[in-house]
């Protein structure tokens, strides 16, 4: 259910029971915001050296506001019709390699067709991969925008350590999301 403008009164208005309704739903409302995680379809997968690459995620944790499809456009997280507005997005990308410290990056790109130089960039995250075989790196976005409806946004990875870098998610998927927080 969408958020309702409560509507204001002058002073000495009295409370109508549709007034305290439209302050109850928008109550529950605000605890069951419209969100979605979606996370990989495979949990290990290459990525080229020094390309950006947009990731595809097959799965759903939860979708409430029908933001990902898990037939086509698997990258994209979009805005339904009727949902413009502001919204939280995040996202968590595992990378296991073993060697000398180099660097990885998340970015998010607004309506750019699975083109790293497409659409506008949103925001982006740097890490750096770890010397130890045994722990996993993670890199984590976190952004709030604000998105038309028919707006969609896609993740991509890029690291730089002169081969190809195999994400890890094999004990934690891969994970893309956001929520809806206002008009």
């Amino acid at each position: 259910m969408p958020y309702t403008t409560v509507s204001t009164r002058s002073s000495g208005y009295k409370i109508l029971a549709s007034d305290w309704n439209d302050v109850i739903n928008n109550e529950n409302w605000l605890g069951n915001a419209d969100r979605c995680v979606a996370v990989t379809d495979t949990r290990t997968s290459s990525i080229a050296n020094a390309t950006s690459t947009v990731l595809t995620f097959a799965t759903d944790d939860y979708d409430t506001g029908g933001f990902h499809s898990t037939v086509s456009n698997t990258s994209r997280l979009t805005v339904p019709t009727g949902y413009g507005g502001i919204y939280n997005i995040f996202a968590t990308v595992n990378f296991t390699y073993a060697g000398a410290v180099y660097p990885l990056q998340l970015e998010l790109r607004k309506n750019a067709a699975a083109s790293a130089s497409g659409g506008t960039r949103i925001a982006a995250a740097t890490g750096n991969t770890t010397t130890n075989a045994a722990t996993m790196s993670s890199i984590q976005i976190f952004t709030q925008v604000r998105l038309a409806a028919t707006d969609y946004v896609e993740l991509f990875a890029q690291q730089d350590t002169g081969g190809a870098l195999t994400m890890q998610g094999t004990t934690q998927a891969h994970r893309f999301g956001m929520t809806w927080v206002a008009a």
